[in-house]
């Protein structure tokens, strides 16, 4: 959904290619669901009652429907007048990182030092250089510390040091509009070395008596963070108030108001500054869990040029990493894999800028006209971003008549009424 100058809500509605089943036969029995459309006429019946329903009447709609078999087109209204996409952009950005990477592309996460280990003592730093995996949630660096522990390491006598330089330094576009607070998940910052999404989830519980402060429980690393607690236990309806504050070089939980007591617990989700340090964070707790202890302190900066490769892990397959991407309308993964393409295609530091270059290229390839088509971001959030119908469409085909991409790019998409961003939708 977009919103105009005057505030009026519009819709980029693309019918595509994708929809050939809605010409098949309906299933009649007893149910009063709506059937399916029996012919391209009745299609095109439906799609207008739609676009003249009172929701849309007044909406400015970019519509095109095309037939797979021979590219005709069955119907269009405005299929070339830029809308803002919202999501949809990330249609654009999984194709191009499909395309262009390959589905069974891997992200490495390096690890290195400047000393051997000896006797189970790294007497050096341990480096960990990203390459902007967009996975690695708690299970994934655990693997890490279970194989450095698997070497034998069990002392590490210098620092822990994290190289992010494999992306420049911004770490959210700065298209996006200011209106999304910093704090939001929706905006968690992108760096080349991760940690869960570079998010943190905050529970709030009610304290056990009235009066009492309540309890807060961060997850998944609550060692990280600051946490300002000033909320207390009602017996009256409340209000929470959460947020997540950087100060000092700090992330701070920041929490005020009420929460009634006996009520079900409240949860929000934060993005997290500064998320090389988070990982590192990660890291470092899960290896004292595993009995290897870090003497120095956590700093980024570059991996230096006698450095030697200890292992390296590698992030779950593209395919996996766009299924998540899409069925869930994750903006950190749409905009790492943005970066991604800029690093692997025009050159490291991967940035926002050449990654819409790699884009832009792989879009004209396909044949898609650049004639209404404003790219700003990977993820769509930006209000600077505009495409037509006609161009989601063209993209659409062009993944559906290639064998070896059509399959992954298929199975990434949400299902209406059932999975995804769309498990509540479409319903009726």
């Amino acid at each position: 959904m977009v919103r105009n100058s005057q505030g009026l809500r519009r819709t980029v509605l693309t019918l595509s290619a994708l929809l050939p089943m809605l010409l098949q036969n309906s299933v009649h029995g007893a149910s009063s669901a709506p059937t399916l459309a029996d012919t391209p006429r009745d299609l095109e019946a439906r799609i207008r009652a739609v676009l003249n329903s009172g929701c849309l009447e007044l909406a400015k709609t970019g519509v095109q429907v095309v037939a797979l078999k021979d590219g005709s087109e069955i119907f269009s209204k405005n299929p070339d007048i830029p809308l803002k996409p919202a999501s949809n952009q990330k249609l654009f950005t999984s194709a191009a990182a499909l395309a262009l990477l390959k589905p069974d592309y891997v992200f490495p996460t390096i690890f290195y030092s400047t000393q051997p280990v000896r006797q189970g003592i790294l007497d050096g730093d341990l480096y960990i250089k990203g390459f902007g995996a967009p996975d690695l949630v708690g299970e994934f660096w655990w693997l890490m510390v279970q194989e450095l522990s698997r070497q034998g390491l069990r002392e590490i006598r210098g620092d822990l040091v994290a190289d992010d330089t494999y992306f420049d330094p911004v770490e959210r576009p700065l298209v996006w509009p200011r209106t999304v607070p910093e704090d939001s998940w929706v905006s968690a910052p992108v760096g080349a070395l991760s940690f869960n999404y570079d998010v943190v989830t905050i529970r709030v519980r009610p304290g056990p008596t009235v009066g009492s402060r309540p309890f807060v429980e961060l997850i998944p690393l609550p060692g990280y963070f600051r946490v300002n607690n000033r909320s207390v236990t009602t017996s009256a309806r409340g209000g929470l108030v959460v947020g997540r504050g950087f100060q000092q070089g700090m992330n701070t939980i920041n929490v005020s108001g009420s929460i009634r007591l006996g009520s079900a617990p409240t949860e929000v989700t934060k993005g997290v500054e500064e998320p090389a340090l988070y990982a590192l964070a990660a890291f470092q707790e899960l290896a004292a869990r595993q009995g290897i202890v870090v003497r120095g302190k956590p700093r980024r900066a570059a991996i230096p040029e006698d450095a030697v490769e200890l292992f390296r892990f590698e992030s779950k397959p593209l395919a996996a990493i766009v299924r998540d991407m899409n069925k869930n309308s994750n903006n950190f993964i749409a905009e790492t894999l943005l970066k991604t393409l800029g690093a692997q295609f025009v050159g490291i530091p991967g940035s926002t800028a050449k990654g819409l270059e790699v884009l832009r290229e792989y879009l004209t390839r396909i044949g898609v006209s650049a004639e209404g088509i404003a790219l700003a971001d990977g993820s769509g959030l930006s209000h600077e971003n505009r495409v037509t119908a006609r161009a989601l469409v063209q993209t659409l085909k062009a993944m559906n008549e290639d064998f070896e991409l059509w399959p992954e790019f298929l199975a990434s998409l949400p299902i209406a009424g059932v999975d995804g961003t769309l498990q509540r939708r479409f319903r009726n």
